[in-house]
């Protein structure tokens, strides 16, 4: 699978597979923050495109849609929280800790770009 190689192929991604999922249904909060530590309540429910809009909000991954659909419900739930923690901290929220990043989420790949000044690359 390719990393993503700008914001704008990015955000057409993620409004292709946001255009074909359904809306989210509106129910209670998945998730309570107690001491800074985020953690589901017993009546999270797995959200595919939820988790897929967070993993969009962390810089540096590289997830598609079918990837959050091939994972488990304990795999989704630990990538949304390690996401939706990570993009609060990156706020104003320095009292929020941010969990272990989850192995099986990949990286996106590093993308150089040519320094047209020096004729070196850019990473």
């Amino acid at each position: 699978m390719s990393g993503f190689f700008n914001i704008a192929e990015a955000a057409a991604i993620m409004a292709q597979a946001l255009s074909t999922t359904p809306p989210t249904e509106s129910r209670p909060a998945d998730y309570v923050i107690a001491d800074g530590v985020m953690r589901p309540l017993h009546t999270w429910k797995r959200d595919n495109r939820a988790t897929f809009a967070r993993m969009m909000l962390v810089a540096g991954t590289n997830v598609m849609p079918a990837d959050v659909a091939g994972w488990t419900d304990e795999q989704v739930q630990q990538a949304d929280c390690w996401a939706f923690s990570t993009h609060l901290s990156a706020s104003d929220h320095e009292d929020i800790q941010v969990p272990e990043r989850p192995s099986f989420i990949p990286f996106a790949r590093r993308v150089t770009f040519p320094n047209r000044s020096t004729g070196s690359t850019l990473q």
